[in-house]
């Protein structure tokens, strides 16, 4: 995919990242919904509406439940299907 006509410097500075994951996280689930609470209550404050990151706060909110908020972050599942909703 770096080689494609998709590839960039970004693009190419990342994937080592996604193909060799750190052991612990480097930018935490709490972290990361404080940051989109705060979006959304500027969002609120301008009469904005904010859709993506309502639906971002929603699946942050499941992972702190599923145990990724946890102070000993765990490596998160390789790929989509490492992880599936039970029938």
């Amino acid at each position: 995919m770096s080689t494609s006509s998709i590839g960039s410097p970004m693009l190419k500075a990342r994937i080592p990242l996604l193909l060799h994951l750190p052991e612990h996280a480097w930018f935490d689930v709490e972290l990361m919904q404080k940051d989109i609470r705060l979006a959304l209550q500027a969002a609120d404050e301008l009469e904005i509406p904010l859709p993506s990151a309502t639906v971002a706060d929603q699946l942050l909110t499941e992972a702190r439940n599923l145990g990724y908020a946890q102070p000993r972050p765990r490596r998160l599942p390789r790929g989509p299907r490492a992880h599936r909703p039970q029938a």
